[in-house]
This record gives C-alpha cells, structure tokens and sequence, in this order.
C-alpha cells in the first residue's frame, strides 16, 4: 500500500476470513459480514483508544450474507441479506432474526447489497444468474427498493450486471453504484464502472 504524505495505517482487526461489508451502528461498534464463512461479526470498539476490544460471531450458518444496513429510524435493527433472502434482527437483544424478502439465488452472482436510500426505503441489488445471458427471473441485474417490511418490492434500475455496491451522494441524494464488466474478454475488457443510477 501507498500511502499520501502525512497519513498512516494499522490493523484494525484480525480473523476475519471472507470479510464483505462493515456497518457501524449507534454505539460506534462495527458489523462485519464475512461471506465465505456465513457468519456476521460483531466487533465492539473502545470508545477512548478506538481499538477493538471484543470481537465475536453473533449471527452463524447463513447463506453466503454480504449486506448490511441499520433502519435509519430504528437504529437497533440490522437488517442483513443472504443470497437468497433478507431478514431483519434487534442487535444487543435477545430477538431472532425476521425474515422480511425472498430473493433470487443461484447462479454465478450471489452478492446482495443493501442500502436506506434518502427516501428511507431499503435497496437491494441482485447481480446476473451468468455471465452474459437472458435471465429467466426478470429480478436479476437489477437494483429494487421497498418498505422496510418488504412489502411495495418495487425495481429502481435494470441493466446492471453486478451491481456490489452502492451509496449516495451527500449533496445531490443520487446514488453512485459499482458495475462488474463481462468476463472471460481479458483483464482490461469490458471495464469496470462506477455509474450515477437515476430512476426509470
């Protein structure tokens, strides 16, 4: 790693096999999904030396999780996604995860990222079952928005072949999302991109 004049870098954390995603929650401890072991990870942070302090599995035997987003409005509830469904949990309690959306699984793609959108409605992307096809669930490629209960499922884009991530953007509200190029044509063909997504 390289690194600009002035700045440095340490290891945070350790034992974090397949590590994906990491959400801070409202007691600035963070959330780590680690896709490859079917785990989410809790690792609680010291608030004077900013270090961790604890680290433990807190939700196990999943299947494949990869995204994670706290309810803007209820900051206790995580909710996560597996490749084929997402659920919802109270963290710091004794409450059992909620399944709230059935997604499509299988296929080359299993990543699932999830996002509050400023209109607090949940996002999720779903990536492409191939790597150049026609899909024959028309749920895939795309990026889809709904309530926090899963209900009005509704899609936002589509052409998206794997979108991973997505944020946005503090000032304009639009979202910025990633784009996985096509394989299989060489280290440099098709690009990968970074796209502003606007709503059909």
């Amino acid at each position: 790693l390289k690194l600009p004049p002035g700045f440095s870098i340490s290891i945070f954390a350790r034992d974090l096999p397949g590590a994906r995603v990491m959400r801070f929650d409202s007691f600035n401890n963070m959330w780590v999904s680690q896709t490859s072991e079917g785990v989410i990870t809790l690792l609680e942070v010291d608030k004077d030396t900013g270090k961790v302090r604890n680290q433990g599995d807190v939700l196990r035997n999943l299947r494949k999780p990869h995204g994670l987003a706290f309810d803007p409005d209820f900051p206790s509830v995580l909710y996560f996604a597996e490749e084929n469904k997402i659920s919802r949990v109270p963290v710091y309690s004794d409450g059992q995860p909620e399944k709230v959306i059935d997604l499509p699984a299988g296929g080359g793609h299993f990543t699932r990222t999830l996002g509050f959108g400023p209109d607090k409605r949940l996002y999720v992307s779903i990536g492409s079952s191939c790597n150049v096809c026609d899909e024959e669930d028309e749920r895939r490629a795309r990026i889809f928005s709904m309530a926090r209960d899963g209900s009005d499922f509704k899609q936002y884009a589509r052409g998206l072949r794997n979108s991973v991530f997505f944020v946005w953007h503090a000032s304009t509200g639009k979202m910025w999302a990633t784009e996985m190029g096509r394989d299989l044509l060489g280290d440099d063909i098709p690009p990968d991109e970074i796209n502003i997504i606007e709503k059909e």
